[in-house]
């Protein structure tokens, strides 16, 4: 139903492993559909602390917390589903 909304081609880089200082390193994933939308707002991400994100990507790829949508860390990712509790889509906020 979603599904020819989501038109822009979004740039994912999913965490390949970390440094030797404990940082995060990426590798490219590709491109991905969705619908991109920026918006400051307070969300809980999945440590449960309030944190402030920049926008969200409406999507059918499941993303994980600490990937990266068009450079931006990805904060949390929820699936949304219909009344009858069917999957539609994913929010990810970054």
């Amino acid at each position: 139903m979603f599904k020819n909304l989501m038109k822009s081609d979004i740039n994912i880089k999913r965490v390949s492993g970390y440094d030797s200082y404990g940082n995060a390193t990426y590798s490219f994933q590709g491109t991905i559909k969705g619908r991109i939308e920026y918006k400051n707002r307070l969300i809980k991400d999945a440590k449960g602390q309030e944190v402030v994100s920049s926008g969200n990507v409406r999507t059918l790829e499941i993303l994980n917390p600490g990937d990266l949508v068009e450079g931006l860390q990805i904060i949390s990712c929820q699936p949304q589903a219909d009344l009858n509790g069917k999957f539609q889509y994913n929010v990810v906020f970054f």
